[in-house]
């Protein structure tokens, strides 16, 4: 009898043991999923803000380029001339502006156009009190005024632009009313889930875009609002944080949580809020089913319990407890395999532990031939057509850093399985936590429609492209023509306007071939012939290319080797030329007088490190992650050279990762950048594509 109770006695010890590990555990996995998923959640709001903020300043700083293009066709000594008046009403031929005017250095209104109605002579006013003429000539900077909104209720605002005379005096101010309707639409249309929506602010809190209107005709003040005086008074570029600080109950009287970002040149702050209980609906079931694994430990413990008094009674509470488990176990089975979305679970060795149905079905194998087995063995992971090697692998890279990885359809990644199944592939990998990293979840899915449909994006710029090139091509022919007055003599004004005509359809025409060079490496048509080359020979070459742009700014170039003779490596020449030639021009363009710019070659290993140092205007910190985006211009070299498409810089991380180097920059603002890229040794590959990179 003592026996018996001795062996009862270990045999629940054993189950308490048990039960408490369980709870334990879940713990292990409970607490870093969380916030982990509390991170991606705010991560996720800051992305949809960030859209709102990009539409915003690019719709403002095109609008600015349109004014400073005018600006420059206008007569500066006689702003009385008739053509001034036509330049002005240009200006109505975009249909986001509504009026324009051109101030004299008085504040007089020599010229105005309004799209509704003739504007008379007699009807011109005095601006020599207004804020826009007044700081715009105080300033010499770009002018945006306060939202208003006209007879037909649409949000306006005065923008004006200084007009330099050629020795830098401001000769006078162009101005414009300027319709932001459309961009307002655009971005109360951006939300994610049900109800989640973006709103603006101006500098002092006032709602100026809402999609409730009547919010925004009342002035509706927000400032109060914790985040929008956060926002207002740091100066910060934007914010957001990774709990309930920015909590707040909007107009609908839901708590909703929000994330800020600042539009630079306006002042104005655009905020994505969205409801609490839909943004945390992921944490909301995880804890349901955290919840009711404990319960099922706090269960088992209270089982154990009763065994001491009744071991047949609690033998048969504890088996329904087993099956409660099972069932619950079952439930999570369901809800994984019902995931839209492929799903592997895999330890700290990279053995799968766990695939979904999903999973299965995208990657064309069982559950059974890969359980257990090594992820890198049965995915293979290709950027383009390239393999990836092993350190680039986006699920090797968060066990290095510990960071939530995400891929998407411009990062051109496919996976291909061991049953040869290969698609283009979105994927986010999070890591595990517990005494370390422990393993990571990999949530991944086919982006073929994606694929396409960035690939038809690509189709319509190229083909777009080409079109455009025939009419500027002819603009610029004829245009050299009336100068070299084979139309007849013109005269001096005549001169200037063809002139400008003559530059702006040679910059057009550089932005076109460029968009082609892209469009070509993009749709994967280049066609690369590589042959023996000396590098540092093609860098004299292109230096002496440069040499009467730098004497103009008594700029020099320098150009180190080391060591001094570099091994010929085989290299396509219109592509390291285009590469070279980009890095060096950038250089020289964004250097003061007088700068100098540092080339450098150097032997290291299985590559040829390639460096392009300036002492110029640098990289703002908080832009630095997004300079080699395309379209991307720093704020500060929009100010330096207004001119500029912000796509060279995309073109040359493109070219150099296609020929397997790597890119990569160093810059402090004000002090310069030095801008590397790596050769391999064993130089290019020659790839049978259609076309060469030359337009």
């Amino acid at each position: 009898m003592n026996l018996t109770k001795s062996k009862d006695f270990y045999a629940s010890l054993v189950y308490f043991l048990i039960s408490l590990a369980l709870i334990l555990l879940n713990l292990v996995w409970f607490l870093p999923t969380t916030r982990e998923l509390r991170k991606n959640v705010t991560a996720l709001e800051l992305e949809v803000s960030m859209r709102a903020h990009s539409k915003i300043e690019s719709f403002l700083e095109e609008k600015e380029e349109d004014l400073e293009i005018t600006s420059r066709f206008l007569n500066r000594y006689n702003f009385r001339d008739p053509l001034n008046g036509i330049a002005v009403a240009n200006i109505l031929k975009d249909s986001y502006f509504n009026g324009a005017f051109l101030l004299d250095r008085q504040g007089q209104e020599v010229f105005r156009a309004d799209r509704f109605k003739t504007v008379s002579p007699s009807e011109l006013r005095d601006f020599s009190g207004a804020v826009e003429f007044k700081s715009v000539i105080g300033s010499g900077k770009m002018f945006f005024g306060e939202i208003r909104f006209s007879e037909k209720l649409e949000p306006m605002m005065t923008i004006a632009f200084p007009v330099f005379l050629r020795e830098g005096e401001i000769a006078g101010v162009l101005g414009a009313e300027l319709n932001v309707k459309t961009v307002f639409n655009e971005i109360s249309d951006i939300r994610i889930g049900e109800r989640g929506q973006i709103y603006v602010v101006d500098k002092n809190g006032i709602l100026i875009s809402h999609r409730d209107t009547s919010l925004v005709l009342k002035k509706t003040d927000y400032s109060s609002r914790k985040i929008i005086a956060d926002i207002i008074s740091s100066g910060k570029h934007e914010l957001s944080v990774d709990d309930d600080t920015y909590l707040y109950t909007n107009e609908d009287g839901e708590k909703v949580l929000a994330v800020a970002n600042r539009i630079e040149k306006t002042g104005w702050v655009a905020i994505f809020e969205e409801p609490r209980s839909e943004a945390l609906k992921p944490i909301r079931d995880i804890q349901i089913f955290a919840g009711l694994v404990v319960l099922a430990g706090l269960v088992a413990l209270l089982i154990l319990r009763m065994i001491n008094s009744r071991l047949a009674k609690s033998r048969g509470d504890l088996q329904t407890a087993l099956e409660d488990s099972k069932e619950k176990r079952e439930r999570l089975s369901a809800i994984i395999s019902s995931m839209g979305e492929g799903l592997l679970l895999i330890d700290k060795d990279y053995r799968i532990v766990l695939l979904n149905s999903k999973a299965e079905n995208l990657l064309g194998v069982s559950a059974g031939e890969v359980i257990g087995r090594d992820m890198k063995d049965v995915i293979t992971v290709l950027k383009g057509s390239a393999v990836l090697n092993e350190e680039e692998r986006p699920v090797v890279r968060m066990f290095k850093t510990g960071q939530t990885i995400s891929v998407d359809v411009e990062d051109d990644f496919y996976y291909q399985s061991s049953s040869g199944r290969k698609f283009p592939v979105g994927l986010m990998i999070t890591p595990l936590r517990g005494d370390g990293i422990t393993g990571a979840v990999v949530i991944f899915r086919d982006i073929s429609e994606e694929k396409r449909l960035d690939e038809s994006k690509t189709n319509f710029i190229s083909i777009s492209s080409h079109q455009l090139r025939t009419p500027l091509t002819s603009i610029r022919w004829f245009s050299e023509m009336l100068l070299d007055g084979e139309a007849g003599a013109i005269n001096k004004d005549q001169k200037d306007f063809i002139e400008k005509i003559s530059q702006s359809a040679e910059r057009m025409v550089n932005l076109v071939n460029l968009l082609l060079q892209i469009a070509r490496v993009e749709m994967g048509r280049l066609k690369i012939e590589p042959e023996q080359a000396d590098l540092k020979n093609t860098t004299q070459k292109i230096t002496a290319f440069f040499k009467n742009i730098a004497d103009s700014k008594s700029q020099k170039i320098e150009v180190k080797t080391n060591p001094v003779n570099i091994p010929l490596i085989p290299l396509d020449k219109e592509i390291i030329w285009q590469v070279i030639q980009n890095l060096v021009s950038n250089a020289l363009r964004y250097s003061p007088a007088g700068g100098v710019v540092l080339i450098s070659i150097i032997l290291k290993n299985q590559f040829i490190e390639y460096s392009v140092k300036n002492n110029g205007i640098g990289v703002p910190e908080n832009q630095k992650g997004r300079l080699f985006e395309k379209f991307f211009r720093a704020t500060n070299a929009v100010k330096a050279v207004p001119e500029g498409s912000g796509l060279g810089l995309f073109l040359v991380k493109s070219l150099v990762e296609g020929w397997g180097g790597k890119i990569w920059f160093e810059s402090e603002e004000g002090k310069g950048a030095t801008f590397f890229f790596t050769i391999p040794l064993e130089g290019m590959k020659a790839e049978e594509g259609e076309v060469t990179l030359k337009v």
